[in-house]
């Protein structure tokens, strides 16, 4: 049986050929098909085969690779020559559709690709009150990305978790904490951070909240209100900054008493005679004496007094001396602070004295000109002196006496 199938196939095409020997014959060279070869005569009409390709759709055959010269039926009649024919392809497109559920993108969501396309990584999305866990698709199943090669359309789902924010604080301090009368607010550096009731904290953006309290023309302490808007309910925390003005505009520093004549030696000999800055004296006697004292500094430094401490913001523009002593305190509050810029007019200042004391003082490495020299006498434990800011700028020397 097998045997006769044969001869018989053997038959067929010599027929056939027989017959194409009386005609025109041409072969067709198809690029991409399994059986890429037909024959084709005058009087024979075939039906070229429609190609497969996973991701693209066949728009048909061309005589060029430029996609320029399509193969029509007409065309196929008058072929009297051997020809290779190459197959157009069309990417096919597919959607993406989101369902954000009330939220936001936070990136580009991006709706069609097809299979040249990069993979697609999801963007993280946003509503307020509720925790983002991500996309999941029609199955249910969570995605992260969208592989170019799956070829199928997608609906994908934002899926949220409620929260509920309990308070914010400040988790980071401004860059900035001193200011001089006029200057703008600068909010550099603040971070605040939001902690929610099911343990979660993240950062706030400061774009997102308003800060209240700033008074650019008042000097002295000032405390900043920092409100968030969550949900409709407001959220507070606060931080204090500085604004450092003359005597006048802070309040402090009176006309009581004349200034001293003399360079800063002269003026630290007369401190030390009426026993200022000096806390292992005890108490001062009355109020008198304190009042003297209070006077002394004044005609020495500018102050700025505070609740509970007193920084130095400068001294007199006639003290050009070339040591000065720090006291211990000014109006019984502790002096904590010497301030940038406080002392950097006074070029020819290499000694500073520090009154024993039980509170740190703090002095600002850029309180001088920049690369000054300068010695420390420190009348008080190590603990209660530090140094703080960029002291690539300052030579220094310190002694513990």
């Amino acid at each position: 049986m097998i045997y006769k199938r044969f001869y018989l196939i053997i038959i067929s095409v010599f027929i056939f050929l027989s017959a194409c020997s009386s005609g025109h014959n041409v072969r067709i060279c198809l690029i991409s098909c399994p059986n890429n070869f037909s024959v084709l005569t005058k009087k024979q009409l075939i039906e070229l085969p429609e190609p497969q390709k996973d991701g693209f759709i066949f728009e048909g055959w061309y005589f060029d690779k430029n996609f320029q010269n399509p193969l029509t039926q007409d065309s196929l009649r008058k072929l009297n020559k051997n020809v290779t024919l190459y197959p157009k392809w069309k990417p096919i497109v597919y959607k993406i559709k989101y369902n954000l559920n009330g939220g936001q993108a936070l990136g580009e969501l991006i709706e069609q690709y097809t299979i040249l396309s990069n993979e697609i990584v999801l963007p993280k999305a946003e509503k307020r009150g509720f925790k983002f866990l991500g996309w999941a698709d029609e199955k249910g199943e969570f995605r992260e990305n969208i592989n170019p090669k799956e070829l199928r359309d997608f609906e994908l789902s934002a899926v949220w978790s409620q929260r509920r924010l309990i308070k914010i604080e400040i988790a980071n301090q401004p860059d900035k904490l001193e200011y001089l009368i006029g200057q703008k607010l600068d909010l550099t550096g603040l971070k605040i951070k939001a902690e929610f009731d099911n343990g979660e904290a993240e950062i706030i953006d400061i774009q997102e909240a308003l800060v209240e309290g700033y008074d650019c023309l008042t000097a002295g302490q000032q405390t900043l209100t920092v409100i968030y808007n969550y949900d409709g309910e407001e959220f507070y925390c606060r931080f204090d900054i500085i604004v450092i003005g003359d005597d006048q505009d802070i309040g402090i520093g009176d006309d009581e008493g004349d200034k001293t004549e003399g360079d800063g030696d002269e003026i630290n000999d007369e401190t030390d005679e009426i026993g200022i800055g000096d806390n292992n004296t005890g108490e001062i006697e009355d109020d008198k004496q304190d009042e003297e004292n209070d006077a002394a500094l004044r005609n020495v430094f500018e102050f700025l007094e505070l609740d509970n401490e007193v920084w130095i913001t400068g001294v007199k523009s006639g003290i050009y001396g070339n040591s000065l002593t720090i006291p211990a305190q000014y109006n019984n509050k502790p002096i904590t602070k010497v301030l940038s810029y406080a002392f950097s007019f006074l070029l020819e200042l290499n000694e500073i004295y520090v009154e024993p004391r039980n509170a740190l003082l703090t002095v600002s490495a850029d309180a001088f000109f920049m690369f000054h020299q300068v010695d420390f006498y420190i009348k008080c434990g190590a603990q209660y002196f530090a140094l703080e800011g960029d002291l690539g700028f300052l030579f220094y020397n310190i002694y513990y006496l």
